[in-house]
């Protein structure tokens, strides 16, 4: 009896072990599948799009009111749409992709921040997909007063990346720098235009001209003829308030079964600015009054010029397109003139050709600059009729009159005849008181020795 209550006993143990070598098997397979896929790609979409940021290095230091160039590239298996730059924990700077729907695997971008306060300053960058944050890179800057102060080695940088020189000198030209990795250069300032031409990141181009709307874009020079490309994707250096608005060419005629490309997003990735909520009146007060909307004027005809005056005689500044859109900060007093803000500076455009916008009844007269005196002396000075002087003085006609007379030098033969016979012979000095009075015949032929002169 005790005989058969081992045996059973030795059964289940055995079977107990044996189940248990079967269940550590499979805890043993589900691990290694779990390291192999550990090891593997990573599925499309799972991950978060990341940053590394090139330049500038960790603990560098720039100079105060100067701007510093991050150069970053962001990487994510599905697209990067756009990156940021925090200081702080404030959003200073930010790039777009110009793949606006699916964005960019790889997508290198340059952000510019100008410091203006010393000390330590952090700065993050962060990637977004969408909607979707990614893993920020984050590095110290110091930011020093002086360019004296600054004692470290300037590191090799990229070729596009210029450190800062001890005594910066100012460049003031118009010009603009790329600051997406490629960058498409257009006939025209719109996406419906052909690619001419295409740019790579931290290239620096001269600005001829400009458009503000519907979109901005920059008229440039490159590789010997005039391009455009779009404002979103550059980064503008120098002077540019004096550049004129520049007529865009002819759009050009769609192909059959082509369908326009949308309008890219304006590059605002700051958070949303919360919409205001009006107070409740309490009884009792007054109502508050909204800001009425500024008043704007909307062009009507291609080619309308910008004089720096109410009226043509002044000088003409550039030309618009119709459809453009302004807002008016002055009209001349008799409202034939509004003064609006362009590109910096201010212009004056004929009333007639402009549908207004917003309201436009508070509008102050301006002040009307001085008509310029130049006018007066263009059309007054007739340079043609400094070539006719030659019908005043005729010459040829002056030497060509003989008013002399011809000169009589001939010296006639004279024989004289007759005797002389004294009535009173004088017997003293005194002046005898009858003078003898010969007889003369002249004879002889005048014969002239010179032929007369014309003097």
């Amino acid at each position: 009896m005790v005989r058969r209550e081992r045996d059973r006993r030795g059964v289940w143990l055995a079977l107990l072990a044996g189940l248990m070598l079967v269940l550590a098997a499979i805890a043993c397979n589900l691990s290694g599948g779990d390291e192999d896929d550990e090891q593997g790609t990573p599925i499309a979409g799972s991950g978060l799009p990341s940053v590394e940021v090139q330049a500038p290095d960790d603990s560098a230091q720039v100079l105060r009111d100067t701007d510093v160039l991050v150069y970053a590239v962001a990487r994510d298996a599905e697209g990067v749409t756009r990156v940021e730059l925090t200081v702080n924990g404030f959003v200073v700077a930010s790039q777009a992709s110009p793949e606006i729907e699916q964005g960019e695997k790889e997508f290198e971008v340059l952000l510019r921040w100008r410091p203006t306060v010393v000390g330590q300053q952090q700065i993050e960058v962060i990637p977004w997909r969408g909607s979707v944050r990614g893993e920020s890179a984050t590095l110290t800057l110091n930011v020093r007063a002086r360019a004296s102060e600054i004692t470290q080695t300037a590191a090799p940088t990229f070729a596009f990346m210029t450190p800062t020189p001890p005594n910066p000198s100012q460049n003031r030209v118009c010009r603009v720098q790329i600051a997406v990795g490629a960058l498409n250069v257009r006939s025209g300032p719109s996406l419906v235009y052909d690619t001419i031409d295409r740019v790579t990141i931290g290239q620096e181009l001269g600005v001829v001209g400009r458009q503000i709307y519907p979109d901005s874009w920059w008229q440039i020079f490159y590789n010997g003829r005039i391009g455009w490309v779009s404002a979103y994707y550059v980064n503008q250096l120098g002077d540019c308030a004096m550049i004129g608005i520049a007529l865009p060419p002819p759009t050009p005629t769609l192909r059959p079964n082509v369908t326009p490309p949308t309008v890219p997003p304006t590059n605002t990735p700051l958070p949303p600015t919360p919409t205001p909520i009006p107070p409740t009146p309490v009884p009792g007060t007054a109502t508050p009054t909204f800001t009425p909307e500024p008043c704007r004027v909307r062009i009507t005809t291609n080619g309308l010029p910008v004089y720096s005056g109410p009226g043509t005689n002044y000088t003409r500044m550039t030309i618009l397109s119709a459809g453009q859109e302004f807002f008016v900060v002055a009209r001349d007093p008799g409202l034939r003139w509004w003064q609006i803000a362009i590109a910096g500076t201010f212009g004056w455009v004929d009333a007639q050709f402009t549908t207004l916008l917003g309201v436009c009844q508070y509008v102050p007269i301006g002040a009307i600059p001085p008509t310029p005196t130049h006018t007066p002396s263009v059309t007054w000075t007739p340079l043609p009729t400094f070539t006719l002087a030659p019908s005043v003085t005729p010459l040829p006609t002056l030497t060509s009159t003989p008013t002399a007379t011809p000169t009589d030098t001939a010296t006639p033969t004279v024989t004289l005849t007759g005797t002389q016979t004294p009535t009173d012979t004088p017997t003293n000095t005194a002046v005898p008181t009858e003078t003898p009075t010969p007889t003369v015949t002249l004879t002889g032929t005048q014969t002239p020795t010179d032929t007369p002169t014309n003097t």
